[in-house]
């Protein structure tokens, strides 16, 4: 199949480039880039620990899978472990010796993305931002919103010795003082925000502020192809600017991105919608609330519950039947106040005469509570991934 085949041919381009980034490391220590792969692949990613997960989630064939892990236990950077349960399977441990390989590896994955980042977000006038990748909780609870999925159900919660005896004792940590109350961050907006206003990056009167970020992210999702519990996320944050050439402008930054990476953008798909503000969303949001209860019947357990907690997102239900019954829900764009409107219209407009294909998507939602106006995805048709990348005012497109 073409698409499939253009893709690979932009996998190839990339595999390359992040081969060239890997190299010093692999040089200075004599180790194949295979096996340095496999020691970033298992401290980034715990919980998947045998070479079956290697060979799955790194597509690298059983034979040279097996030949770099025996090297690498050989030479004492790994440790093999019974899995219990299964004797037939065997746990690998990275050891302290590979601990060194490790941070430098990380550290080249990180910089790798960094360098595409700066060259297509900084003669934009954007610059580098970093944030710790422990906040507190109320951080991303009141920046993402209780209702999200990303709140309630993958989020890395984080507690110190003391604090989690305490939180098993109590069965609870509504005790806890806020700064005890900590999770890793799960995506790169909130962690930002909270920045600018501590440090008052945004003075009044300033012009907009203008940041991009390539950081490690944490979810608690199940791993799967295209979706791990630690990703690399490479975003910007654009605050300050609630016109629609700035909702453009970054979508079309973010497709110059994936050029970069060597994709051809003819064969991936940007999907657009608008999800009003909050003139015209809360009523919209009624609506659909009521459509699910009205159908709750022949609705699934989590999208009854949605109804309640954030109906919006019923509209991505994977259970077939729930699609269904959501594709005679109302739609956002019939409801959608005059200012979102000539809003989304115009984000339109400059996306045509950038030459910007997209196709217009009126069930697309985005999962976080600070989307508003104009949000998009880009998926790649063929690749089994579904989104990889995506965003919405105020400015936030990321992409996996």
């Amino acid at each position: 199949m073409k698409t499939a085949s253009q893709l690979y041919a932009a996998l190839r381009r990339f595999q390359d480039a992040y081969a060239a980034a890997l190299r010093p490391l692999c040089e200075r220590t004599g180790m194949a880039q295979g096996a340095v792969d496999i020691l970033l692949f298992l401290a980034n990613n715990p919980g998947l620990d045998t070479a079956r997960d290697i060979c799955l989630y790194r597509r690298l064939k059983p034979g040279i899978v097996s030949l770099h892990v025996e090297s690498l236990a050989r030479e004492g950077y790994l440790e093999r472990r019974p899995v219990p349960g299964d004797r037939r399977k065997c746990g690998l441990r990275c050891t302290e010796r590979a601990l060194p390989i490790i941070r430098e590896g990380q550290a080249l994955q990180q910089s790798f993305m960094q360098q595409i980042a700066a060259g297509v977000f900084e003669p934009f006038g954007f610059k580098p931002i970093e944030t710790p990748a422990i906040e507190q909780v109320d951080v991303f609870v009141h920046g993402i919103g209780q209702s999200t999925d990303v709140v309630r159900k993958e989020m890395f919660r984080v507690f110190s010795g003391a604090n989690l005896e305490r939180v098993f004792t109590e069965g609870t940590d509504t005790k806890l003082k806020p700064k005890q109350r900590l999770a890793l961050r799960p995506e790169g907006t909130a962690g930002v925000v909270r920045a600018v206003v501590e440090n008052n990056l945004v003075p009044q009167g300033s012009t907009p502020f203008k940041a991009y970020y390539a950081e490690a992210m944490f979810r608690g999702e199940r791993p799967q192809k295209g979706r791990l519990r630690q990703f690399h996320q490479v975003g910007i944050e654009w605050l300050g600017a609630p016109d629609p050439a700035a909702d453009a402008e970054c979508i079309i930054m973010l497709m110059e991105f994936y050029k970069r990476l060597g994709f051809d953008l003819s064969k991936l798909r940007l999907l657009i919608n608008s999800m009003g503000d909050a003139q015209c969303r809360p009523a919209y949001r009624e609506q659909v609330k009521q459509f699910i209860l009205d159908h709750a019947d022949e609705m699934c357990d989590e999208c009854r519950e949605r109804a309640e907690l954030n109906p919006l997102r019923a509209f991505d239900c994977k259970n077939d039947h729930c699609r269904e019954i959501m594709a005679d829900a109302p739609l956002m764009g019939d409801n959608l106040c005059d200012e979102c409107r000539e809003h989304y219209e115009q984000v339109k407009r400059y996306l045509d005469a950038a030459g910007i294909e997209y196709v217009e998507d009126p069930t697309l939602v985005r999962g976080l509570d600070y989307y508003t106006r104009t949000v998009f995805e880009v998926e790649a048709p063929g690749a089994g991934v579904g989104s990889i990348g995506g965003g919405s005012e105020p400015g936030s497109p990321s992409a996996r």
